[in-house]
């Protein structure tokens, strides 16, 4: 699932897109791996 980086004072939350899933605070030394800068969807 695709996750916003939030920053509340020293904690980090991570967001999920998927609004039925809840947000949560990341564990001490996360790492991000990529960045979405796009979506390709087929109709």
């Amino acid at each position: 699932t695709i996750k916003t980086i939030r920053h509340r004072g020293s904690a980090v939350w991570l967001e999920p897109a998927n609004p039925n899933l809840e947000p949560f605070e990341a564990p001490q030394g996360t790492e991000v791996l990529g960045r979405v800068v796009g979506v390709l969807r087929t109709l």
